[in-house]
């Protein structure tokens, strides 16, 4: 051999190693989207943090399945989660940058504020605490009055703030770890949406004596406040070849400015286990509130176990059991039993191109005085409702094509037991149940049909649609509750390997039923004393667009502008109750 045959055999070799890692990068990068880089401060990154961030500049949220009837401004009433054989409510464990921080003002005049910071001196230990702040100032028109006063129109104070300030800990030991959290939050809105001139159910014109009637600002002030602490002990449940357990524990006072007051404690267990393709999970959840003060006569207790049967093989995923639960409601002589089906079956035979899934669950839902306001804030003092159940089934297909395209279809059914529906309440001013909502008692049956497609090119542009019909049917009341009869959004986004992301997104919301009374002698009551005297209150389809813009500053900051609802529709949280029209939100984030 002579050098120069050498030469080019060395040449030959090293082309077709090139070759060769060329198509093996490029398989790679079709398989594959995430790249590994410096942490980046968005908030999807702060899940890296020990306790996610509460805000929502960059947060987009995708429905699954979970029905909770509250209207609410751009999503559906069908809000999603996964169905879980357990949860435990603790701290998470999940270890980041030592910081966190954000902060943001807007147009109409916001501000929001947040900041984590925990002691990374050791992999085992975390120490930490957060403060969080939101503020809207603004003050927004009611559609009553847009109706009657016309030319007089007035707008309401519509100040809203959220603070909340908490510790944070853990400390682990191998698999097992012992973590914890206390805080306090705090919400004080002013009730600006209901109309309380008593000559709107007189149908007279309002005169300068009853407009002299509305409530003050006093009366519509709101304010809530909560003291919280958990804690767990035991795994994380994401190896089960060997045993796995936890236990934890949460509890909470939580108040009102009008004296309602009540003592929360729930507690969940849980055990499991494979043993090859088999396996067994066990989970116990216990939930409980006492009234305390004004709500001396209200409580709930209620006890739910959850066993298991898990299969896991190489095309098919299953979960299997049957729940059994226990719940009484104190003042309202409800004690019942229930036997709630569990299934999560997923066949995967054509590597995740098509597969096909059914899911069941059931459910007690919460009726307390601290669960309703966080759903509607704006209720009457001391409302509580019996607990409700709720049980769900769903099947569907989804799939990826060409590592590009993923896709989902799927339809649900949802029988609602005792479910809640938010009424506005109308009283002559003066009385504790004027400008606030009650609750109405009542069965309930949903459907749903939905999908979704989203397509990814390259790993940086992103876009999306998914589209819903939803069918809701009360035992008694008409049709409402805030359910609307479709939607469907769209969603667009960019992500520049380093420098900037934009988003861009709009909703299209169908009609929705809200319900009224006039003259309730009590904030709860049951369909079939009621259905007489309910109001409906149609709102008309309505669609939210939005642009978000994150600009990366240096290796640590970034700059967010986010706009929301820029075609200035008539959103509502709730009946009466419109959100912000155009806004705009400028604001800083980082991580140190």
């Amino acid at each position: 051999m002579n050098m120069r045959y050498l030469t080019h055999k060395a040449v030959a070799l090293a082309a077709m190693l090139v070759g060769a890692i060329a198509v093996s990068a490029q398989d790679q990068l079709n398989k594959s989207v995430e790249v590994t880089k410096a942490y980046i401060p968005t908030v999807h990154g702060a899940t890296k943090l020990v306790v996610q961030p509460r805000i929502d500049d960059t947060v987009r949220l995708q429905p699954d399945i979970d029905y909770a009837i509250k209207p609410v401004a751009c999503y559906t009433t069908f809000s999603s989660r996964r169905i879980n054989p357990a949860k435990l409510n603790a701290t998470s464990t999940v270890k980041g940058n030592p910081g966190y921080v954000s902060f943001a003002m807007g147009y109409p005049f916001r501000t929001n504020f947040d900041l984590y910071i925990n002691n990374r001196d050791t992999d085992n230990r975390i120490i930490g605490g957060y403060v969080n702040h939101r503020g809207s100032y603004s003050k927004r028109e009611t559609d009553i009055e847009a109706g009657y006063l016309h030319d007089t129109l007035q707008r309401r104070n519509a100040i809203s703030l959220y603070n909340a300030a908490g510790f944070f800990g853990s400390q682990s030991w191998d698999n097992l770890t012992l973590r914890g959290e206390v805080g306090y939050d705090n919400r004080v809105l002013h009730r600006f949406g209901v109309f309380t001139n008593p000559s709107f159910w007189m149908g007279t014109p309002p005169t300068v004596d009853t407009m002299s009637l509305y409530s003050s600002n006093k009366k519509s002030l709101i304010d809530y406040g909560r003291v919280h602490g958990n804690i767990y002990f035991g795994d994380d449940f994401s190896e089960l070849s060997e045993l796995n357990f936890g236990v934890g524990l949460n509890t909470a006072y939580s108040y009102d400015l009008h004296g309602s007051e009540m003592v929360s404690l729930d507690a969940e267990a849980r055990v499991a286990q494979m043993f090859g393709r088999h396996g067994v999970d066990v989970a116990l959840d216990y939930n409980s509130y006492y009234g305390i003060s004004h709500l001396s006569g209200q409580g709930n207790q209620s006890i739910i176990i959850r066993p298991r049967y898990m299969f896991r093989s190489g095309i098919m995923r299953m979960t299997v059991g049957a729940d059994y639960g226990y719940r009484s409601s104190r003042g309202f002589d409800v004690c019942q039993n229930y036997v709630f089906p569990h299934l999560d079956l997923a066949i995967d035979a054509i590597n995740g191109y098509i597969i096909p899934y059914v899911k069941a669950s059931g459910d007690f839902i919460d009726g307390s005085f601290e669960a309703l306001s966080r759903e509607n804030p704006y209720i009457a003092p001391g409302v509580t409702a019996p607990t409700g159940a709720s049980i769900s089934a769903e099947a569907g297909v989804s799939g990826s094509v060409l590592q590009c395209l993923s896709y989902k279809a799927y339809f649900n059914f949802t029988h609602l037991d005792n479910m809640h529906h938010f009424v506005s309440l109308y009283k002559p001013a003066g009385s504790e149940l004027t400008d606030s909502f009650g609750v109405i008692i009542d069965n309930a049956q949903c459907y749903t049909v939905g999908g979704n497609i989203e397509y990814m090119y390259a790993g940086v542009l992103t876009a999306g649609i998914d589209a819903h019909y939803y069918g809701y049917k009360l035992s008694t009341l008409p049709k409402g509750g805030g359910v609307p009869s479709f939607d469907v959004g769209v969603s667009l986004k960019y992500r520049h390997k380093t420098k900037f992301v934009i988003e861009a997104g709009a909703k299209v919301i169908g009609a929705r039923n809200f319900y009224e009374i006039a003259w309730a002698d009590s904030p709860v009551m049951m369909a079939a004393d009621v259905v007489d005297d309910v109001f409906v209150n149609r709102v008309p389809a309505c669609v939210d667009v939005n642009l978000r813009f994150n600009l990366r500053l240096s290796d640590q900051w970034w700059m967010y502008i986010h706009g929301g609802n820029l075609a200035g529709s008539r959103l509502y949280t709730h009946n009466h109750y419109r959100s912000l029209g155009a806004n705009v939100m400028l604001g800083f984030k980082t991580s140190f």
